[in-house]
Formats: C-alpha cells, sequence, structure tokens
C-alpha cells in the first residue's frame, strides 16, 4: 500500500524520498506548481533597508531570493515558518528564528513576547493569503509590507498521473489550497477510506467540512510527517 503526498515541487519528492527511506511505498500528486515572479533587485533592497522584521512564509521564497542575494541584508531579525525554510534561510541571515508550529498562528505566538521590539516587518511570500500575519502585526503597532515572489499554478486534472486508488491508504496534504483541489477532483468514495495526514488544526477542520475521517494533524516537514505515519503505523499493527 502507498502514501500519497499531495505537495507542490520540489518539496513533493523530497518528502517521497524521506518516506522511501523509512520503507514507506508513496505516490507522489503535486497539485500546484510554484512559478518565480520577477522582482526589482533596487525594490528588494529597499524593502528590507527599511525593515526590522522579515517573515519567510515558506521554502519557496527562500529559494527566490537566492536569485537577489546581493541585496539581501545579513543583520536584519527573520522568522522563517518551517525548519526546512529557516535551514534555507540560515544560508544568507545571521539571525534566524522558526515558529514550533509551521503555520501563522505559530509566527504569531513565537512574535507575541517580543512584537513591541519591532516598527515594521516585511512579509516575502506567494501572491495570496497570510492576511492573518498582516492583520496582527499591524493590530500590534508595526507597518507592514508584503513582497510576493512567486505564485502558484494550479495543474490541470488532465495532466495528473493515474491513480491505483485501491493501493492508496494514507494521504499527506500540506495545504488548505490543495485539499480543496484534491476533493474537487477526485471521487469521494476513492478519499473517506483514506487516513489523512495533514498540516494544521485549521485544514483538519476543513478536511472534515469534506466529510473526511481518519484526520491525524502533522505539520508540514518531513520528519513530522515520517514520525505521524510510523506512529499510524505501530497503532495499526498493535490493533491487528
Amino acid at each position: 500500500m502507498k502514501t500519497l503526498i499531495v505537495r507542490p515541487q520540489p518539496s513533493c519528492d523530497l518528502t517521497c524520498l524521506e518516506l522511501n527511506k523509512q520503507g514507506v511505498a508513496t505516490q507522489a500528486l503535486p497539485l500546484i506548481s510554484i512559478q518565480p515572479l520577477s522582482v526589482a533587485p533596487a525594490l528588494l533592497s529597499t524593502e528590507f533597508s527599511r525593515s526590522d522584521l522579515c517573515i519567510l512564509t515558506s521554502p519557496n521564497c527562500v529559494r527566490q531570493l537566492h536569485r537577489y542575494q546581493a541585496s539581501l541584508p545579513h543583520d536584519i531579525h527573520i522568522v522563517a515558518v518551517g525548519k526546512t525554510t529557516q535551514v534555507l534561510a540560515e544560508a544568507y541571515f545571521s539571525k534566524v528564528l522558526s515558529p514550533e508550529v509551521s503555520t501563522s498562528e505559530g509566527v504569531v505566538s513565537l512574535l507575541q513576547p517580543i512584537v513591541h521590539h519591532f516598527k515594521r516587518a516585511l512579509i516575502i511570500k506567494g501572491i495570496g493569503g497570510r492576511t492573518l500575519l498582516r492583520s496582527w502585526l499591524s493590530k500590534n503597532g508595526l507597518k507592514v509590507s508584503c513582497l510576493s515572489v512567486y505564485q502558484r499554478e494550479i495543474v490541470p486534472k488532465t495532466e495528473l498521473p493515474e491513480i491505483n486508488w485501491r493501493n492508496i491508504e494514507n494521504a499527506v496534504v500540506t495545504s488548505a489550497e490543495q485539499l480543496e483541489l484534491l476533493v474537487d477532483y477526485f471521487k469521494t468514495e476513492d478519499l473517506e477510506k483514506l487516513n489523512w495526514f495533514l498540516p494544521s488544526d485549521r485544514v483538519a477542520t476543513l478536511a472534515k467540512t469534506k466529510g473526511l475521517a481518519n484526520i491525524i494533524v502533522a505539520g508540514t516537514m518531513n520528519e513530522q510527517i515520517c514520525k505521524a505515519i510510523s506512529r499510524q503505523t505501530r497503532k495499526l499493527n498493535v490493533r491487528q
């Protein structure tokens, strides 16, 4: 039996690889592709220079910043959403923090005790989303700028690989948008029997509204996903 991995590339293949090392058979199903956006280096430099806090919302943000590394200040305070984002960011910045929970809510919890130290925040992200972060920072007195460095493009169903649902027992989905697409693309009866490994309580709640059960909140890091699937497998073995 296989675990379906639903996340954008290249993260999708990396998650498959990590699970394969643990003896878990996988099938990649990237429903969203990441397309870089061109940003003027002068604009990036200006936004960084007038900010004392920068939030990098995903590994894709850091991958796009690689093209502008000459414009990056090394001493700005960085909050990286997710450990993978943190590791990538530490190649460019000296002050990088990451919340324990890789969500906007996790960033809020991390910054709550120290937010009063900052005056202006720069959120680097993909097009759309992160309204919670912007709103919370603004309510706490910060001036907030957002800079989009990539966009997500939906992969048409006709371009997806064939899936033998009889061989799928688990599904890893790393965002609400991808869960919505998965439910829209495929038959409910194929999805209802799966164990769902989801990134947050918010996405878990969405899954329940779609009629899905057997939900485990696993996070988005490969290590978290591997541990969650391992725990679930042990539970099933004990019951048998």
